[in-house]
């Protein structure tokens, strides 16, 4: 097959289609697995995504190039987009696969040492309950020191409301009781990629936008 064919093929939208349907239908199935993770750590689902990469980028380089060649009217949200798109992917794995994660149970008045050097004290750890009895909510009160000074003071950790500490997202994940007392499950993550993942979605919605923007006048100037 000439190499044209072979690139026409993968920059088809039939192939596109595919690909995303293998996605969906794969991660359905793991989802049922015995280890539900164990597929987006596979060889295939790097394969797939690779795969589906190639169709972008091909997307993209045929498309763009096509536009730099009118004389006209040009539009370039659809490239803008397909750009968008590939350094989401580029980043999004990046950020997954570098993504680090801990968990540390603590009751009040113990602390932990962070990867930074910096010291974590559960200062107090506040459980409340509605008049039935059900959990409400539970806070923990988080001191932060650097170099024996204090960086922060009695922060009220609580579930969705997550503190962010020197590249780290720490999340009140649980809380359990024992003989001495409630303690306080924190989660500390980190995803050193994720602001760039965030600026490629940016620009994923700034090519949908200006494609929209570009078709609706091309659309009203027909009309008039």
């Amino acid at each position: 097959m000439p190499l044209k064919e072979i690139f026409k093929h993968l920059r088809s939208l039939n192939f596109s289609l595919i690909l995303l349907a293998l996605l969906i239908i794969l991660s359905a199935i793991s989802t049922f697995a015995a280890e539900p993770g164990a597929f987006f750590n596979s060889l295939g689902f790097f394969a797939i995504i690779i795969l589906f990469f190639i169709n972008l980028a091909s997307c993209f380089v045929y498309r763009f190039s096509r536009e730099l060649k009118k004389t006209g009217h040009r539009n370039f949200g659809p490239d803008i987009l397909h750009g968008g798109l590939i350094l989401f992917m580029v980043f999004a794995l990046l950020s997954t696969y570098n993504r680090m994660e801990g968990q540390i149970a603590l009751t009040a008045g113990q602390t932990a040492n962070m990867p930074d050097g910096s010291v974590l004290t559960l200062d107090d750890f506040e459980y409340q309950r509605y008049d039935n009895g059900r959990p409400r909510d539970w806070i923990s009160y988080l001191t932060v020191e650097n170099n024996n000074n204090i960086v922060i003071s009695r922060y009220p950790l609580r579930v969705n409301h997550p503190l962010k500490l020197n590249g780290y997202t720490l999340y009140q994940s649980s809380y359990g009781e024992m003989k001495g007392g409630m303690y306080s499950v924190i989660q500390a993550v980190r995803e050193p990629f994720w602001g760039l993942v965030l600026a490629a979605l940016i620009i994923c919605g700034a090519g949908m936008f200006i494609t929209m923007f570009v078709k609706l006048y091309r659309i009203l100037r027909r009309k008039t």
